[in-house]
């Protein structure tokens, strides 16, 4: 998997003295990333009090601006100013208002991480009349921004509601899970004396308090009960002075932040893990207590529903009811039976979440979205008893190049992966003036030098070729790893088949790839527009191959020849055609150099066809035109070529018709 520069867009990181969960998520997740050769930088906000503006955290590149209001402003400017065109993905985290990057970002994939839905939540978390624009954000901006982004959260029940009250696509939604450090394990014994521990943010809808005051009607049966609070915010002082007025501030021991080896001898020595918030994600602290040996007891919501299995790794209990609460409490505390069970297969089912595969499958979809590359099959040709009985033929693959050192990397990666591997690489070179040549060399000593055109490197290469077929492919294209196994197994199965179509697919960022994107998607799996790229090199020969004078419509033109030889098949691998590093003046000099030579393409339509057009009189062409513009202009019903009945070539026809009506 080649190294991708990914911006990560979050109001805290994980130093915010008010991180929690998310935070710690985000941040694991990075650390896996850089690890594994990734470069990571992650944009957030100032902390209270003061912090550094850049440093650099377990390998992750932090920069801070703004506070956790104008973050997002400055997101924005320092995007535009200096981040634009600089990284491959960008993960934008929604903590109840995401960075509405995709507004201003419209060249670099954005994807939506997001842990939890706050719907309401936003009347009893924020003030007037704040809380109100909160809500109409979440509720109504998000799902209109992000309508075309696809989604990242962290369990089933943020999915269902992702989908639900934002209005989001289950296709435009993975999951990825949070887990632990494979090394999280019991550290100590449990306490002699019941215990009980929270860790966590103190906020107002973590509901601490229904913890403490829980605790009242369970002294009289366990005297010496104590709980320990792991974690800081804005609620400890009157969380601190609930337990002072209800006589067990005793009881109640405020631990703050601590360090991750105490936060594991706290969890390890606890009997049970309680949590009685009103909206989570998935509660990462749930899943540290397991893999700690610690059972966990949680309010019967959305996201606990995913890391407390009811009844097999710990109990829910019902949301509002501290009556219930305090009997799931007694219910474990008071039957060690019971609690060795949930024990046992939390501890079990906490070994499933690491770290380590929660960044791989990031990774996964960040470069599938990168890349807009999705596997189309699961086929493995190489592993069929057919590909085994046989002697794997010869395949040359042929590569005109000109100044495309700083693009053809992933073409040679690829070709390097196939699965296939009696593969001979043949490059021609153009007369390049920058590193082509000496990069090429590396893979392969198959290197020449040919102009003035493309096909006349073609030639050259097919000249040298040795293989018994032929595949021509362009330097800012990028091969599936199995798609060269797959033509061989069809062209070997049926000896009729003298070529072979290569779906082609658009993954650019930039507004001309992704409008050849949209271009390309309408016709794929139209073979009458589409051309083989593969080919048996016999009948290449008899066809008489690329026709040199031709750069406007040669791969039609030489389709419309190949097809009389036999059977032109059809790959069920993808061919991934960058073409981001064209320039719009490059593009223009480009098709003017493919129009130049459309009068030889025309030229030898004509020779073909038995047409009376010219014997038309002028004013029966106009009429036509005014009757038909579509066929009059395109020349579907007179000339029978490709190049006349595609948006690709659409314009040169165009012009060639009237020439011809007004000329």
């Amino acid at each position: 998997m080649s190294n991708m520069k990914v911006l990560i867009l979050s109001w805290r990181d994980i130093k915010h003295p008010w991180q929690g969960g998310a935070e710690v998520y985000l941040h694991e997740i990075c650390k896996n990333m850089v690890k594994k050769g990734h470069e990571v930088t992650y944009f957030t906000s100032m902390h209270p009090g003061g912090s550094l503006v850049e440093e650099s955290v377990d390998g992750i590149k932090v920069i801070r601006k703004g506070n956790m209001f104008t973050v997002y402003l400055w997101a924005a400017w320092y995007y535009l100013t200096k981040f634009r065109n600089k990284f491959d993905v960008i993960v934008d985290q929604n903590n109840g208002i995401p960075f509405f990057s995709p507004i201003y970002i419209t060249s670099t994939p954005v994807i939506c991480l997001t842990h939890h839905v706050f719907k309401k939540q936003w009347f009893k978390e924020m003030f007037w009349p704040l809380n109100y624009v909160g809500y109409w954000l979440e509720k109504y901006l998000i799902g209109f921004v992000y309508c075309y982004n696809r989604f990242l959260v962290v369990s089933e029940s943020t999915k269902k509601d992702v989908v639900n009250y934002f209005g989001i696509s289950e296709k435009q939604v993975d999951i990825v899970w949070n887990a632990v450090e494979k090394d999280y394990k019991k550290s100590c014994a449990k306490t002699n004396n019941p215990s009980l521990i929270y860790v966590g943010r103190l906020k107002s809808y973590k509901r601490v308090d229904f913890l403490i005051r829980s605790l009242l009607r369970l002294f009289y049966q366990f005297p010496n009960l104590t709980l320990h609070v792991v974690g800081d915010g804005e609620q400890r002082g009157n969380l601190e002075d609930l337990a002072a007025r209800l006589g067990i501030a005793k009881s109640v021991v405020f631990h703050g932040f601590v360090s991750e080896n105490l936060k594991k001898d706290l969890l390890s020595g606890a009997w049970a893990f309680v949590t009685a918030s009103s909206h989570e994600g998935w509660g990462i602290s749930v899943i540290e207590a397991n893999a700690c040996g610690t059972l966990a007891i949680g309010s019967d919501i959305p996201g606990l529903r995913d890391s407390i299995m009811d009844g097999q790794t710990g109990l829910l209990f019902e949301e509002d009811s501290i009556y219930d609460l305090s009997n799931k409490i007694r219910e474990v505390l008071s039957n060690p039976g019971l609690r060795y069970k949930l024990e046992k297969q939390a501890s079990l089912r906490a070994k499933r979440y690491n770290w380590n595969e929660s960044a791989n499958k990031m990774l996964i979809i960040l470069k599938e979205l990168m890349n807009q590359e999705k596997p189309i099959s699961n086929f493995k040709p190489l592993q069929t008893k057919f590909m085994k009985s046989i002697r794997q033929p010869l395949v040359s693959i042929i590569v005109p190049t000109k100044n495309s050192a700083q693009i053809i990397s992933p073409l040679l990666e690829s070709i390097t992966n196939q699965s296939y591997k009696n593969i001979e690489l043949i490059v021609v070179d153009n007369f390049s003036t920058d590193d082509t040549v000496e990069l090429v060399k590396k893979y392969t000593k198959k290197v020449f030098v040919a102009g003035p055109e493309r096909n006349h490197q073609r030639e050259l290469a097919v000249t040298k070729a040795k293989g018994k077929y032929l595949l021509f492919i362009d330097s800012d294209m990028k091969l599936d790893g199995e798609l060269v196994a797959d033509c061989v197994w069809q062209m070997e199965k049926n000896k009729n088949m003298v070529a072979a179509i290569l779906p082609e697919l658009q993954i650019g960022r930039n507004m001309w790839s992704l409008a050849r994107r949209l271009e390309k998607e309408f016709y794929i799996g139209d073979e009458s527009i589409e051309s083989p790229r593969f080919f048996r090199k016999s009948a290449y020969l008899r066809s008489g191959g690329y026709d040199k004078n031709l750069l406007y419509a040669e791969d039609m033109e030489l389709t419309e020849r190949i097809r009389q030889l036999g059977i032109v098949g059809r790959s069920r691998f993808m061919v991934y055609h960058n073409e981001e590093h064209l320039r719009w003046w490059d593009i223009i000099k480009k098709k003017y150099r493919y129009g130049k030579s459309a009068k030889h393409y025309f030229a030898k339509c004509a020779k073909k066809k038995n047409s009376n057009v010219d014997e038309q009189k002028t004013g029966n062409k106009v009429w036509a035109l005014i009757k038909n513009p579509w066929v009059a202009i395109s020349g579907e019903g007179n000339v029978d070529n490709k190049a006349g009945t595609t948006t690709k070539f659409w314009r040169p026809v165009f012009i060639k018709k009237m020439d011809k009506i007004f000329g």
